[in-house]
């Protein structure tokens, strides 16, 4: 485990830009947000305030006149996540928040291997080989994200949810809470769950971690919530851009823009009837809901109606089903199978990995989910496990 992890980290670091302007190893991207905000909340400040942010984010890009600032926009609860780092210089600080990326992108496959690999010897190389392969990964690094963090919660919970573990599988979980807006399906169908024993305590997991989280978030700061709810409401201003404003490569904006460019709430319609389908397939299933098979399209339905974000490098979270997928491939023995899935997977690395910055070619994010999603179709037939 020690070996392949310091193999694709030395890996994933080399798709990294090289040395940045500022005090930092490498370009810092949105790492510059999370260290920013970690050093404004722990001095009792608004992390969500554009203001405060610029000063640490000026040093740190080498831009003393920048005027607009690269804003948070994860809830409160993730505050303790970003505090560790934010103690740290920078430099120190980038490089520990991208070894941390790797081991959680590390800890995820091989919970799935265990999943899905069904016990196989060879199992653990399908997902670490599907890290590689995936063009998402080397742009999480780019842009210094935190999507490892939701990565490891749909793994892990996965994991712990299909061993008999609930109350793991809800406090692992919670970690899909950092960007709760990419996986609304999902956490319907974890409140539905509830109706079960196992559910409920789920549930307890995940609600216990989410609440230590939220309370250690007003230690420094106990306005903390109501400012993040105030950033989200604001209109853009020279510091900071609403993320009304955003212009996200997604059907939900483009359905926005074709019936009311000026009201945001369209761009939740995709999302809401996804909820909605997912509750009335859930409530009339009477047969234990069976997480390992109904997770990789429970993901891609997520993504692919995602309100805001879900941007090239939270793509990431495409791991899970397309992992899933080549295990049920493999499975088959049927080599078309196995052809096909490695087809789709491959068609899907140079529509990712050309994108110049977020705005461009908008069609990345569905384009490449469709192609997941035909895979996906071949990971959940088969028979329910028990």
């Amino acid at each position: 485990m020690t070996r392949t992890l310091l193999t694709l980290f030395a890996t994933l670091l080399a798709a990294t830009p090289g040395v940045a302007r500022g005090p930092t190893a490498y370009d810092p991207g949105d790492f510059v947000e999370y260290w920013s905000a970690a050093r404004v909340h722990a001095a009792g400040g608004n992390p969500y305030d554009g203001g405060q942010l610029l000063p640490w984010q000026r040093h740190v890009l080498g831009e003393p006149d920048r005027v607009e600032a690269v804003m948070l926009w994860t809830p409160p609860w993730t505050l303790p996540l970003y505090a560790p780092f934010g103690r740290l210089a920078p430099r120190e600080a980038q490089v520990a928040w991208l070894a941390a990326q790797a081991l959680l992108l590390v800890l995820s496959a091989a919970a799935l291997a265990n999943v899905y690999g069904g016990g196989r010897w060879w199992a653990g190389a399908v997902p670490f080989a599907v890290l590689l392969t995936s063009a998402e990964v080397p742009w999480l690094f780019v842009y210094g994200q935190n999507s490892g963090f939701v990565l490891a919660g749909l793994a892990g919970f996965v994991y712990f949810r299909t061993r008999g573990y609930p109350v793991a599988a809800g406090l692992v979980g919670a970690l899909t809470a950092v960007k709760p807006h990419l996986l609304l399906p999902f956490a319907t169908l974890l409140l539905l769950d509830a109706r079960t024993p196992a559910g409920r305590r789920v549930l307890l997991g995940g609600v216990t971690a989410i609440a230590v989280g939220s309370l250690l978030a007003l230690v420094p700061n106990r306005a903390t919530f109501a400012e993040f709810a105030a950033a989200l409401h604001a209109p853009s201003t020279p510091t900071t851009k609403s993320v009304g404003d955003w212009q996200v490569p997604l059907f939900s904006y483009r359905l926005r823009m074709a019936i009311d460019p000026a009201q945001f709430r369209w761009q939740f319609l995709p999302a809401a009837l996804a909820c909605l389908a997912y509750a009335a397939v859930r409530v009339r299933t009477a047969t234990p809901w069976d997480w390992a098979t109904r997770l990789p399209l429970v993901v891609l339905v997520s993504l692919l109606t995602a309100p805001y974000g879900a941007w090239v490098f939270d793509l990431v979270l495409l791991i899970v089903p397309v992992t899933a997928t080549f295990f049920t491939a493999l499975g088959t023995g049927r080599a078309v199978v196995v052809v096909a899935a490695v087809a789709l997977h491959v068609v899907r690395y140079p529509t990712a990995l050309k994108l110049s910055s977020l705005e461009d070619g908008w069609a990345v994010t569905p384009v490449a989910l469709a192609g997941s999603l035909v895979v996906a179709a071949l990971a959940t037939r088969g028979e329910p496990r028990a």
